[in-house]
């Protein structure tokens, strides 16, 4: 049997707008106001706010540098093209799933406006890399950082702390402990 094609949700665009906008903004500044999204004036007027209020959102995110200034272009594009579209129903749906599908990421779920969920993107050992510019600069601070978190690691140990509270304090693995603990030990023996 052959699946039947979602139908493009063009007639409940003014519904998912509202459901975005309180979504973000809180449940009750936006409620009851679905039938004005169908203006395309109003829509863009609306978009261009909620894409400031995401602005706000990605400088404040706790990822690197680079990581935002990516975001921050992404979102200039989505406002650049904003700008240019003629807004027809399907366009205005087809950015409004996408900009609840970015909602989300950022944290806001349900019709609670506050954020739900904190987002965080943990940068892997090659973007922070990047941000250095120069791999020299980047391994020679490493060692830096290593060589310190070996010195605090052993004095912690010796003052009595365990791998895992040693590991919290930190705020690294107690994996990672363990092998400072043991770097420590190989160099002094």
């Amino acid at each position: 049997m052959k699946e039947e094609p979602i139908p493009l949700a063009a007639s409940s665009l003014p519904m998912l707008a509202e459901n975005l906008f309180r979504q973000v903004f809180g449940e009750k500044k936006y409620y009851g106001t679905a039938s004005e999204f169908n203006d395309p004036i109003l829509f863009r007027k609306e978009c261009r706010k909620l894409l400031r209020k995401f602005r706000k959102d990605v400088l404040a995110l706790n990822a690197s540098q680079q990581f935002i200034d990516y975001l921050e272009v992404q979102l200039s594009y989505i406002e650049s093209t904003l700008k240019q579209l003629k807004l027809t129903v399907d366009e205005r749906v087809v950015l409004i799933l996408l900009l609840k599908f970015v909602a989300s990421l950022l944290g806001y779920q349900h019709l609670a406006g506050p954020r739900r969920e904190e987002p965080y993107f943990v940068p892997s050992i090659w973007a922070e890399q990047r941000g250095w510019g120069r791999r020299d600069e980047f391994y020679a601070r490493m060692s830096v950082v290593n060589e310190r978190r070996q010195g605090l690691v052993a004095e912690l140990l010796e003052e009595g702390f365990t791998l895992s509270e040693t590991a919290e304090i930190l705020n690294i693995s107690g994996y990672k402990v363990s092998q400072l603990n043991q770097q420590k030990r190989a160099e002094t023996a």
